[in-house]
């Protein structure tokens, strides 16, 4: 686990002096060293709770463009499909439900069960990524036995609520007063802002859609 930690080394700002260190011994093994610093850049060990959360957000956003662009490629494809029926454009307009909004409801599924199990749980990690799978397995289901449009707007609002949700159960489980809201921990306020974000992206979506299906109807 020590090679998980981060080496800090301290300068003097004006004479770049070197005031303190912190370098962790290397392991005997290459493949070890290697796969140890692969890790630690992918999860930034080396930046501080910030620029951490930067990234976090950055790879949130990078999920969402996938989505964007196989929601675009269903929604090209929709005027060719209601003409010919093909049963590959309903499974692909499934499995994009499936794949865009379950990730986002697992994960805040995710981040409830973190908040409500106890920190004595034995299995709390094992316990924590099976509520994120099947979180989305439910999703994928939720999708194959609903109408497509009424499934997007149903999932999105039920992931917009849970998101929602996460800044009250973090104020009612981890703070002891009103007061540390804002003298916490930077991260978890980041949290807290990125929860409503998802959730206002969420909403968005929905009123999109919305909007969209009454202009067509």
């Amino acid at each position: 686990n020590y090679k998980m930690q981060r080496e800090v080394a301290t300068y003097d700002a004006k004479s770049l002096t070197l005031l303190d260190s912190s370098i962790l011994p290397s392991l005997e093994s290459n493949v070890l060293n290697t796969s140890t610093a692969l890790r630690a850049l992918h999860e930034a060990k080396f930046a501080d709770s910030t620029l951490r959360f930067v990234f976090f957000v950055s790879g949130i956003l990078g999920i969402i463009l996938v989505g964007t662009g196989l929601v675009l490629w269903t929604q090209k494809r929709k005027k060719k499909n209601a003409i010919k029926k093909s049963s590959g454009f309903w499974l692909v307009e499934k499995l994009n439900l499936g794949t865009i909004v379950g990730i986002m409801l697992g994960l805040a599924v995710y981040f409830i069960a973190n908040r409500i199990m106890s920190i004595d749980e034995v299995n709390r990690r094992d316990l924590e990524i099976n509520a994120f799978f099947l979180a989305w397995l439910f999703s994928y289901i939720y999708a194959f036995s609903r109408d497509t449009n009424k499934a997007w707007k149903e999932q999105l609002l039920l992931t917009a609520v849970l998101f929602l949700s996460l800044p009250i159960i973090n104020a009612i489980t981890v703070l002891n007063s009103l007061l540390e809201v804002f003298t916490r921990d930077s991260i978890f306020i980041y949290l807290d802002i990125f929860f409503i974000f998802m959730a206002l992206v969420c909403l968005l979506i929905r009123f999109i859609l919305i909007r969209k299906e009454r202009r067509n109807a």
